[in-house]
């Protein structure tokens, strides 16, 4: 297996990174309220998405044990899974250098679907990170990088049933080998596309498609990368060429600009609590979507090393050096910093009052969301020797890509 799509784009721009590749800001808004400007009004506003912290409280646990619950019946070897809406992901192909398929799984172990196999002698298939559904059909983004083919690929799935209904192919200026970011609106989809190399390299580019895979609009940068999308009430955020940028859901008109640099994997959100893996790495910050505030922003005591992931109370990261750290959602301040055993691989994953997270030995731990206590730590055993194990969560129930088996999280 090769690295993670998070880590391969990361390894690629280190050095573009300390070379000025990932240079300063210019022309850069600043955002409309600084961290802590908070209106006295925001007390009284009772929007639902601003108390749902406060309503919800944080599941204490106890030791966790995995019980091995469903075998899913594979025909290749798996790679990659997520989970989306209460169902599993799986990336399968048929080594070596053979065809590459998704898999839609339930919660059970039941295999709903296998899309259409595509050639990796043309694209592959990537479900860690470009893929979301809009409950009609399934965006996935593919890699062309290794292969013959002009530019990335974006394929739409019907839900039901895994056929191919379309595809997106994104070649415009010969900089767009692979569709880095996905996520589905009410009526189609938003992409953020680039290509493999230092910043310097790149010519990004964010575009918005229809559910038939028309092309609404799209913008391009000179440099730098997408590095991660949102939507939410017809805006359309992007942290894009070290810059986070709102834009029209429907014209695709540039809304505002705010004054952040986003790291790579850099945006989560919950309700309209936008989390933003700020200044490199090296802060935190959330943004209201509401009202198009800046709600906070915390330094971090190590470099953000993954994708922000929001629990109930805290919203946590993986850091260097095997650090996973949980910031409140409220106010920012520092809950707990946990070390594993070797440094981050893939995760952290927050669900019902756990984080699940890998590290680069092949180890799986549960961390206890109030604390950051160790609930859970086993070795994983794949049939490969690389570090990065991908793993999914959804309704209690946890799968890997180290085996096809899922676990049902027991308490």
């Amino acid at each position: 297996m090769g690295s993670s799509r998070s880590q391969r784009r990361r390894r690629t721009v280190l050095s573009a990174a300390f070379a000025g590749g990932l240079g300063g800001l210019s022309g850069c808004l600043q955002p409309l309220l600084e961290a802590g400007e908070e209106d006295e009004s925001d007390q009284a506003d009772g929007d639902s998405d601003e108390q749902t912290a406060d309503e919800e409280q944080t599941v204490h646990v106890d030791d966790v044990s995995l019980t091995e619950s469903a075998t899913i019946d594979t025909a290749g070897s798996l790679r990659w899974v997520t989970a989306v809406d209460d169902e599993f992901y799986f990336q399968e192909e048929a080594p070596p250098d053979g065809e590459g398929w998704v898999n839609r799984v339930d919660i059970d172990g039941t295999v709903d679907w296998e899309s259409e196999r595509v050639s990796r002698d043309e694209y592959e298939l990537l479900v860690d990170g470009p893929i979301d559904t809009d409950g009609s059909l399934v965006y996935v983004g593919a890699d062309s990088y290794h292969t013959d083919q002009d530019g990335g690929r974006l394929y739409a799935f019907d839900f039901e049933s895994g056929q191919s209904e379309w595809h997106y192919d994104a070649a415009e200026t010969g900089h767009e080998d692979v569709v880095w970011e996905l996520t589905a609106s009410d009526d189609g989809v938003v992409y953020g596309v680039g290509s493999h190399g230092s910043g310097s390299d790149q010519q990004p580019r964010v575009g918005a498609l229809d559910a038939s895979g028309t092309e609404l609009w799209d913008h391009q940068f000179d440099e730098g990368f997408v590095t991660g999308l949102a939507v939410y009430d017809g805006t359309v955020y992007t942290a894009a060429s070290n810059e986070l940028i709102a834009y029209d859901l429907a014209s695709g008109d540039k809304l505002e600009t705010y004054s952040v640099t986003p790291t790579f994997d850099a945006l989560a959100y919950e309700g309209s609590e936008l989390y933003v893996a700020d200044d490199f790495g090296n802060a935190l910050t959330r943004f209201d979507m509401n009202r198009g505030e800046q709600r906070w922003s915390t330094e971090t005591v190590q470099d953000i090393e993954s994708r922000p992931t929001v629990g109930i109370e805290v919203v946590c990261v993986g850091a260097e050096a095997g650090y996973v750290l949980a910031y409140d959602r409220e106010t920012g301040d520092t809950r707990w910093e946990t070390r594993l055993e070797g440094s981050v691989a893939t995760g952290p994953v927050a669900e019902d009052g756990l984080v699940w997270v890998t590290d680069e030995q092949q180890d799986l731990y549960a961390l206890e969301e109030r604390d950051g206590d160790i609930r859970h730590h086993r070795t994983l055993t794949p049939d490969y020797d690389e570090g990065e194990l991908q793993l999914a969560v959804t309704d209690g129930v946890l799968a890997t890509e180290a085996e096809p088996i899922t676990y049902s999280i027991e308490r």
